[in-house]
C-alpha cells in the first residue's frame, strides 16, 4: 500500500501457485489502483489468468474496474488447498489412482476427496511401475499426542500419505459437517493448549493462565516432547498452517498442467 501512494500507480500482485513437498501455495491476484479502490482480484485456488487493462488518464494510469467475485469460505478454501495439494502429489508421484482404508473417523472425508482428486487424464510422470496413492488418516492431533493407529495405518509406519496431518481433528472435522459427512466430536480446549504449546510464543505457565490447568498443560507439554521420535516416522503429508508437525520448505512446486485448470472445481 506504501508503493501505490508513494508512485502513484496501480499495484498488481500474483501468488504462487501449486504445492512442494507438502507446502501449498494459494496462487491468487489482484489489482489496485492509485486511489486504493480494488479493481480486479483472482480468487486463491483458481488456475486461470487475471485479465487487466491498463489506462493512461489523465490523473495517471489506471487499471479497468472488472467485478470482484465473491468471497469464499473459510469452509471452501480450505476444501480447495487440500484438493491443490493432493492433485499436486499424485502428479509428482506418478500415481494411477486413490486407496482409502475403509476404517477411521476421517475415511468419510478422505473417500470424497480421493473421488475429487482421483486421476483423469492417468500418465506416469516419472519412468517405472505406477501405483495407487494410499490416503492415511493421521491429523495434526494425533501427531502431536497419539500417534496410534489412525486410519488404518499406524503412525510410525510411514506409509502412504496424510492430507490432513496439519490439521486439528476440530478443523477437519468441520469441513466434513460442511460437505454433509459425518465427524467426529473434538475436544476445542485441548487442541487450543497444544496449538498454543507448538507455537511456542508463551511458556507453560503462561498458556495456564488462559484458564487452563497448569499441570494438565504440563502433561501435554510432556507427551508432545516423549512423541517427537514417533512424530519422525509419520506419513508425509500437506502443510497448511504457518506452524506444523514436520521438514522445511523445498522448491520448486509442483505447478497445475495446461489441460487441468476445468478439473479444480
Amino acid at each position: 500500500m506504501a508503493r501505490v501512494v508513494e508512485t502513484g500507480l496501480p499495484w498488481l500482485s500474483l501468488g504462487l501457485l501449486g504445492s512442494a513437498e507438502g507446502l501449498v501455495f494459494p496462487g491468487g491476484a489482484f489489482a489496485l489502483n492509485a486511489d486504493r479502490r480494488l479493481a480486479a482480484r483472482l480468487p486463491d485456488f483458481t488456475p486461470e489468468a487475471l485479465p487487466v487493462t491498463l489506462e493512461a488518464e489523465a490523473g495517471g494510469w489506471q487499471a479497468g474496474m472488472a467485478p470482484l467475485p465473491p468471497e469464499e469460505t473459510a469452509m471452501d478454501r480450505l476444501w480447495r488447498a487440500l484438493y491443490c495439494g493432493l492433485r499436486a502429489e499424485i502428479r509428482a508421484g506418478g500415481h494411477d489412482g486413490i486407496t482409502v482404508a475403509t476404517e477411521g473417523e476421517a475415511a468419510p472425508l478422505l473417500a470424497a476427496l480421493a473421488a475429487a482428486c482421483a486421476p483423469r487424464h492417468p500418465g506416469p510422470r516419472h519412468p517405472g511401475p505406477r501405483r495407487p496413492l494410499r490416503l492415511h488418516g493421521l491429523d495434526k492431533t494425533a501427531m502431536a499426542l497419539e500417534l496410534r493407529a489412525v486410519g488404518g495405518s499406524g503412525a510410525g509406519a510411514g506409509e502412504g500419505f496424510a492430507p490432513l496431518r496439519d490439521l486439528w481433528r476440530g478443523e477437519w472435522a468441520a469441513l466434513a459437517r460442511a460437505r454433509g459427512l459425518p465427524a467426529p466430536p473434538a475436544d476445542a480446549a485441548l487442541e487450543a493448549v497444544l496449538e498454543a504449546l507448538l507455537r511456542g510464543e508463551k511458556g507453560v505457565d503462561a498458556i495456564a493462565a488462559g484458564g487452563y490447568d497448569p499441570a494438565g498443560v504440563r502433561s501435554l507439554w510432556r507427551r508432545m516432547l516423549a512423541a517427537e521420535a514417533a512424530r519422525r516416522r509419520a506419513p508425509p503429508g500437506l502443510r497448511l498452517s504457518g506452524r506444523a508437525f514436520g521438514h522445511d520448505r523445498r522448491y520448486p512446486p509442483a505447478l497445475p498442467g495446461p489441460d487441468e485448470p476445468d478439473e479444480w472445481a
